[in-house]
């Protein structure tokens, strides 16, 4: 079962999985579309709240977006560095993780009460 595994036995397990690879990708191909389109917020509030309401139907809750903002968060910070990783930059993902989970955590919810 995978909640008994070790979490450096689970990383390695989910590394050679290509569902779970195939999904990293899309996800950080669709966060980083969003971050790119903060300056057109009409263009990316439909897409997050469709990506809500599919979440939402899969069964996500949405405490987990805040448990896979923490990952991202840590996987940045490990992948940047203390040079670049600063307060300011840590701030700044705050910022955007607030406004674009603001939107997709919507949908999410009128999912789950249907």
């Amino acid at each position: 079962d995978i909640r008994s595994m070790d979490p450096s036995d689970l990383r390695k397990a989910l590394s050679k999985s290509p569902a779970i690879v195939a999904h990293c990708r899309l996800v950080t191909r669709e966060v980083g579309q969003c971050v790119l389109g903060l300056s057109n917020l009409d263009e990316i509030v439909p897409r997050l709240r469709s990506l809500g309401r599919m979440h939402g139907a899969s069964g996500v809750r949405p405490g987990h977006y805040d448990v896979f903002f923490r990952c991202l968060v840590e996987a940045l910070r490990d992948a940047l560095g203390p040079d670049e990783w600063t307060e300011d930059t840590e701030e700044a993902w705050r910022t955007v993780h607030s406004s674009l989970m603001a939107v997709m955590k919507q949908p999410t919810n009128l999912a789950l009460d249907a």
